[in-house]
């Protein structure tokens, strides 16, 4: 199993391409990834076409102060042809409370729009995917407990994470976490002696993780998702069981479509049966499904026809 990373990919489908104002800014459908949501814009000048990428949920971020969020993120032209795409260069930008739109690079000139864009406008409708990943996001809660070289006397193995050191109990870990309980009974390790490395995770959620597993509150809306990753990823069952508890206690207050996207996504009977029962109209059925409902599986899929069905919309 790969180590779990940030990655998400969002759409937009812009129709009369060629018929956009001078000056135009037009969004796309919200997207919900760990704990925040995410949209494309396209803005038009007289001159140019630029893609932009939104990070943005003014609600849960207004309380945090100095918050950031480092992505890196590859624009994607999808092509009437199956095997033709054109693909801009990875990009990296860091959002702060005070910058939450990304302007990406001019994607083309207006005035050369038929050119850039042959082969890919379909009746005048451009396909637009971008394919992000978070790296790092800081500032959103305060650090408790430190497993630095402060905490070294009173740990007998050293973990590496993104090539951070966190200093710990090795019994602690072992018995919280079936990957590593694994790992320590290897005879040898690449690392050397007391110290391994735990592959290529994000050092930020490891330090949200090693906290929770030592009995503290970490868990936000911000790194649910990637705590279920990891906690997934290292089969830490105590860790798991305490971010569904925290799901259950926060489900009125998690917005319908990435309450479904977690549902779906970490296959929860509960959380899927719960969703169920909320569509009961044509209205809640779209407030329920997700932006990318392509990513529902065919089982989840199945029981929301057969919930559909029994209604007339």
């Amino acid at each position: 199993m790969a180590a779990p990373r940030r990655n998400f990919a969002i759409i937009y489908e812009i129709k009369n391409v060629k018929k956009l104002p001078k000056t135009n800014f037009s969004v796309g459908q919200n997207y919900w990834f760990y704990g925040l949501k995410w949209r494309i814009s396209l803005m038009r000048n007289e001159q140019d076409v630029t893609i932009n990428l939104l990070c943005d949920e003014e609600k849960t971020l207004q309380s945090h102060i100095g918050w950031n969020v480092d992505v890196c993120m590859e624009v994607v032209l999808a092509s009437k042809y199956p095997c033709k795409t054109l693909r801009a260069t990875t990009q990296h930008h860091r959002f702060t409370g005070d910058d939450r739109i990304y302007k990406c690079e001019n994607i083309a000139k207006w005035s050369d729009l038929n050119n850039v864009f042959k082969g890919f406008l379909e009746r005048d409708t451009l396909r637009i995917e971008l394919n992000v990943q978070i790296t790092h996001m800081g500032g959103l809660r305060r650090i408790m407990k430190n497993f630095d070289e402060s905490n070294r006397e009173f740990s007998d193995v050293e973990l590496l994470a993104d090539g951070q050191r966190f200093f710990v109990s090795k019994l602690h870990m072992a018995s919280h976490s079936t990957f590593l309980n694994s790992m320590f009974n290897i005879p040898m390790n690449e690392a050397g002696g007391n110290v391994f490395d735990c592959g290529p995770i994000h050092a930020d959620v490891f330090q949200d993780l090693l906290e929770l597993l030592y009995g503290e509150d970490t868990i936000s809306m911000f790194n649910l998702e990637a705590l279920l990753d990891l906690a997934d990823y290292l089969g830490t069952e105590t860790a798991t069981r305490r971010l569904f508890a925290f799901i259950e206690k926060n489900k009125h207050n998690i917005n319908q479509k990435y309450y479904t996207h977690l549902a779906n996504k970490y296959d929860s009977k509960e959380m899927q049966d719960r969703t169920l029962t909320l569509v009961c109209s044509a209205h809640t059925l779209k407030e329920a499904l997700p932006a990318s409902v392509e990513l529902l599986k065919p089982e989840f899929t199945i029981k929301i026809l057969e919930r559909v069905k029994q209604f007339s919309f």
